[in-house]
């Protein structure tokens, strides 16, 4: 069964992240593998289509990504990337006053 959520967090150094679904609910662990390999880096608030399989350690993970070109972005996740978005700002401006 497919979902769709939102990158909402992404550790470069690490090569994971979390997608927060779309419909609500707990954030999913997502790994670098799991990105689909186009050529395109992986971007905060980028809206996502997934699978959800449990991993060896027990945690759900997401899998066989797609990335959904903005047209198909439905609002709950248009809000959920505009939430990431102010993150993403307010981590900025952390750095700047470091």
């Amino acid at each position: 069964m497919r979902f769709e959520g939102v990158l909402t967090a992404w550790n470069h150094d690490a090569g994971q992240g979390r997608i927060s679904p779309s419909g609500g609910g707990e954030a999913v662990f997502v790994s670098l593998g799991a990105f689909p390999t186009d050529g395109e880096g992986v971007r905060l608030d980028e809206a996502l289509s997934f699978e959800i399989v449990t991993g060896r350690d027990g945690r759900k993970q997401a899998v066989n990504l797609k990335r959904l070109p903005a047209a198909r972005l439905s609002p709950a996740l248009r809000e959920a990337t505009g939430l990431g978005q102010a993150r993403v700002r307010q981590a900025q401006r952390r750095r700047r006053l470091s």
